[in-house]
């Protein structure tokens, strides 16, 4: 079967202009997952030595290329598609996308630090509960890593999600920081069955990541 006809498990949205950042971690996230040939196709393009007479496998490349590009320009609208129909390569395709959607390098920066601004000032709604605390969370920082941001690690993630918590969850978040593993930790979507809030920390054994230690608890 080939890389286009090809559907991960996971869909990806149609891009329209909006939310750049979204569609650009799910497109690499599948494209990665199908085919890390194809991805390294998209960072580095294909080196043929002589275009007049290209080897067997060069043509393999060549072809994978094609595909790649296809898949890329499926997920797009018709007008994003207009935009790129003329270029050839899926690096080009892809280069082109991310000086549109994220700009040029001194935009990118200002986005950058914009965002990291909004990161470190991060804080818990009134009200709000973990798992929306959560998601807003970790959408600002799938934006700041998908523009390149590199200081916005998982512990760092784990750490601003603790510090927004209010006072109800001291005691909570007091036992998660003394765990052996706690620099290890990732945030995860991944929920527990309804355990009384009292009775949750039993629960609990030292692989589970943070948002099932979080999620599902109400301030006592």
């Amino acid at each position: 079967m080939s890389f286009s006809a090809i559907r991960s498990g996971e869909p990806i949205p149609v891009f329209d202009g909006k939310d750049y950042p979204f569609w650009k971690d799910k497109m690499m996230r599948n494209i990665r997952s199908i085919d890390p040939e194809a991805w390294r196709i998209i960072k580095e393009g294909v080196k043929v030595v002589n275009p007049a007479k290209p080897t067997d496998d060069e043509k393999k490349l060549l072809l994978l290329d094609k595909q790649v590009w296809v898949f890329i320009t499926n997920h797009m609208n018709r007008d994003q598609y207009e935009r790129v129909k003329t270029i050839d390569t899926s690096k080009e395709v892809w280069d082109y996308m991310e000086k549109i959607g994220e700009g040029v390098s001194t935009q990118k920066d200002a986005r950058i630090d914009t965002l990291r601004s909004k990161f470190h000032r991060f804080k818990r709604h009134d009200g709000e509960n973990v798992m929306s605390t959560f998601n807003r969370l970790c959408s600002l920082s799938g934006k700041l890593k998908s523009l390149g941001a590199t200081d916005v690690t998982d512990i760092i993630v784990v750490r601003t999600l603790l510090r927004s918590l209010d006072d109800s969850f001291a005691h909570l978040v007091l036992m998660i920081k003394e765990r052996p593993d706690f620099r290890n930790l990732k945030p995860s979507r991944q929920k527990l069955h309804m355990i009384p809030p009292r009775k949750l920390v039993l629960y609990l054994p030292v692989s589970l990541m943070i948002l099932r230690v979080l999620e599902k608890i109400q301030p006592l």
